[in-house]
């Protein structure tokens, strides 16, 4: 049985946690591996609580001298980001679906496009508080370690464990260092975000330019020179994003500016546009200077927002599943990750891909019929046993969730399912927090 509960202040959310009712918390229902239309099925016969955060009171709180912002309950990407502006200042991580809320992005550690040039969302949470199962709030510092939860050895060998990942995005697990760490990518299992503080940076001019390309499917030379290229021109560019030609179908083609052809877009800082043209867009062996184009800003935006919203709504219509890929591998296995992808566009399935390019991180998103939803399945679950030997991340930016459980077991060891284990004893031991996430997984 699913119930539905919208707290409207702190001190109703917290009397809802010392009830200890198993509960799934989320603000915008933006999230890409939680099924929302088709959570009974997961319920196994059980009761779940849907509480909806949006309610809460927000606040954003902007410390110029600190080049930081504390954000307070529901606050979106957007509103973070025009707020920002407002001030002259800018946020270092830009998630495509702006209308999502900046403290679920904390719990999911979704990474967005500018992780390009300023890393990942984890080194940028300066501080955070969160619920705990009593109702208590728990400030947590980016630089206090994690402490006396874990047996030594235990706790050494998994951030060994972890080092394998240290350049992605994220890893197959969190990671567990410092203290804000319990709460970035842990999704809501040990814990309720209500506050964090994010480091931001001074508003910079930047410029949008995009590059038509013939379809990847049919010839990636011009692609895969911009990614091996583009790899030394991270201090003169923000974001670096495919979109192919599958994708742009899907928007209102007033908003395509190249139908049938595949676009990659940069954002880049003004004042290196000189030396980025010169460098690094006329040396392109297999690009046309008259593929290269400028775009504005608010024509960037909109048609970034309204690929994955739209391929969203036409999943929701057919009632069916996302059925998508969140993965990043090096620079080494680029080209692999694309042969896999190619693969997967002789199945007769429909499909398109888009996301983070210049990180070798994209999504390769199914649009089966319902008929097709089980051949879709098992592509994708042949895909993550063949990437368990690579050097890969599977689910780089949108979480695990519902949708992801069954293949994250192949990127874990025993390490991991110990360190879960005493998670929830240690935070969740009623467990109330998201009892059907990953951290309850018992073996491999």
């Amino acid at each position: 049985m699913i119930k539905t509960y919208i707290p409207k202040s702190l001190d109703q959310l917290k009397v809802h946690l010392v009830a200890q009712d198993p509960s799934f918390f989320y603000s915008s229902q933006t999230s890409t591996v939680v099924p929302y239309d088709f959570l009974q099925e997961h319920l196994e016969g059980k009761s779940l609580t849907l509480v909806n955060l949006a309610a809460l009171p927000k606040e954003i709180q902007i410390n110029s001298e600190k080049q930081s912002v504390s954000i307070t309950g529901p606050v979106t990407w957007k509103e973070l980001r025009q707020e920002l502006n407002s001030k002259s200042f800018d946020i270092k991580t830009s998630p495509t679906e702006e209308l999502a809320c900046v403290l679920a992005g904390l719990a999911t550690s979704c990474t967005g496009e500018r992780c390009f040039h300023y890393g990942n969302l984890r080194s940028q949470v300066i501080d955070c508080v969160f619920l705990n199962r009593n109702g208590e709030e728990v400030f947590l510092s980016q630089d206090k370690p994690i402490t006396n939860l874990f047996q030594h050895d235990l706790l050494n060998q998994y951030e060994k464990e972890f080092n394998h990942y240290r350049e992605f995005k994220n890893a197959p697990f969190p990671r567990l260092k410092n203290e804000t760490d319990l709460m970035i990518g842990t999704e809501g299992q040990l814990g309720v975000i209500t506050q964090a503080t994010l480091s931001i940076c001074p508003r910079q001019e930047v410029k949008h330019l995009f590059i038509k390309l013939p379809r990847w499917e049919e010839n990636f030379e011009g692609h895969s020179e911009i990614y091996d290229r583009i790899q030394s021109f991270r201090q003169h560019t923000l974001i670096c994003e495919l979109t192919d030609a599958n994708s742009t179908e899907f928007i209102d083609q007033d908003l395509n500016p190249a139908p049938g052809q595949d676009l990659i877009f940069f954002e880049v800082l003004e004042h290196k546009l000189e030396d980025f043209y010169e460098n690094f867009l006329t040396s392109l062996k297999n690009i046309k200077e008259e593929d290269i184009f400028e775009i504005s800003a608010e024509k960037f935006h909109r048609l970034r927002a309204e690929v994955p919203r739209s391929i969203f709504e036409m999943n929701s219509k057919m009632k069916v599943k996302k059925m998508g890929t969140d993965v990043q591998v090096s620079p080494s296995n680029f080209k692999y990750l694309m042969q896999i992808y190619k693969q997967f566009t002789q199945s007769g399935l429909n499909y398109n891909l888009f996301g983070h390019f210049g990180d070798g991180h994209l999504h390769y998103n199914f649009m089966p019929k319902e008929s097709e939803q089980k051949q879709a399945l098992e592509l994708l679950e042949n895909m993550y046993l063949d990437l368990k030997n690579k050097n890969a991340s599977p689910f780089a930016e949108h979480g695990i969730g519902l949708l992801k459980k069954k293949y994250i077991q192949h990127f874990w060891k025993e390490t991991q399912v110990k360190i879960f284990a005493s998670l929830k004893n240690n935070f969740d031991p009623m467990n109330q927090f998201f009892p059907l996430g990953y951290m309850n997984i018992k073996k491999i």
